[in-house]
Parts: structure tokens; sequence; C-alpha cells
């Protein structure tokens, strides 16, 4: 015969308790009081420790605060996509500080690094230059018109949108008929600050690899 299961009801009077004493009822109010005073506690210590961190980084440079607060309005610079200028190979030369954004800071970099948007932008000016070569008929076998050169910023260009992710919202441009991008505010990290803060922890004068 299967073992059949039987619950015990609460009225049966199994596992009645005996009426707990005021003595008791006291200890367990001031236990109780004691734990949610220190819960409350910790909970305002918490709260305060996260109030103050973003203060801190308030604090700190505009460039280093992401996604930035300086506002921008892109529009279309014409002399930045052309190539075989003199004018566009001095605009593209312009964007990188002396010593090509290669820094050594004591607390944020205290090895040689290299900012990441100037060596963005050296591969997008690569892209530029493969573009026009490709165009022109000009294409060379060395490294700065390699096919391996081109695919390694195309990929790393790639992952760097991905990293930053900006999140501005584009409005369509009824004219165009789709999104451009350009003429309306977003908020941007200040390269100004950036490029100066590149400048001044510089670890060579002059740097020719772009």
């Amino acid at each position: 015969m299967a073992q059949q299961i039987k619950y015990t009801r609460i009225e049966d009077g199994v596992g009645k308790q005996k009426p707990i004493s005021t003595t008791v009822l006291g200890v367990t109010g001031s236990l109780v009081l004691i734990a949610t005073v220190t819960c409350l506690s910790f909970g305002f210590l918490g709260f305060a420790i996260g109030m103050r961190i973003p203060a801190q980084a308030e604090a700190g440079p505009a460039w280093l605060s992401p996604p930035g607060r300086q506002s921008t309005t892109f529009e279309y610079q014409k002399v930045f996509t052309l190539g075989g200028s003199n004018e566009t190979r001095e605009q593209w030369h312009a964007l990188f500080p002396t010593g090509g954004g290669f820094v050594k800071h004591p607390t944020v970099s205290p090895d040689m690094a290299s900012l990441a948007v100037y060596h963005q932008l050296h591969c997008l000016n690569h892209i530029r230059e493969s573009y026009w070569a490709a165009v022109y008929g000009t294409v060379t076998s060395d490294h700065q018109h390699a096919g391996s050169h081109v695919r390694h910023c195309i990929d790393y260009l790639r992952q760097s949108l991905l990293c930053h992710a900006d999140a501005n919202l584009e409005m369509p441009n009824k004219d165009e008929g789709g999104v451009t991008g350009f003429g309306f505010e977003r908020q941007c990290r200040n390269i100004a600050q950036l490029k100066a803060w590149a400048e001044e922890w510089r670890v060579v004068e002059d740097f020719q690899g772009f």
C-alpha cells in the first residue's frame, strides 16, 4: 500500500507554544530597534558616499567626464574629405596636439600611452588617404597604404564607436530625406581642453607618425 502523507491541522494542538513573556518581548523589541537604527545608519552612509562620488567626478577636468558637457553643433566641412590638397593635410595635422597625443602623467598614466581619440583620428585620416590613393591610382605597397592597415583601422573604429555608444539624438533632415547628423546641438567632450592637456603631458616635442 502506498504511503499516505498527512498534514497536521494547526487546530489539532500540535506545535502549540507557551505564551511569550513580556521580558522576552521587551528584549526582542530592543534588538529589532537596534537593528533598524543600524541599517538606517548604513543606508544614510551609503547614500552620502554615493552622492559624494559624482561631486568628486564633476570637480575633475571636463574632458575626462563622459559623455561630456560641451555643447557642439556639427557642420559639414568639406576640406576634411578631400585628397591631394595641402590645405586638407594641414587641417588634419592641426587636429593633433604637439607630440601626437602620446603622454605620460604621474597618476593617470605613469607609462607612455596614447589618447585614443588621436589614434582614431589617425585611422580615419588613413582611410581617407587610402580612398583617394585608390581613386587616383597611386596605391603603394608600403605600410601606410597596405590593405592590412586599412582593415585594422576599419575594425578599430568599429569597436571604438561601439565602446563610446554616442547617445546624442540626431533629427532627420527633411530636405535631405534622412539623417545627416549636422545642424543641431549635441553634448561632447571639450576637445580643446583635451588637446591642451595632451600637449602639457606630451612625451615628445614632435611626432611625425600621423
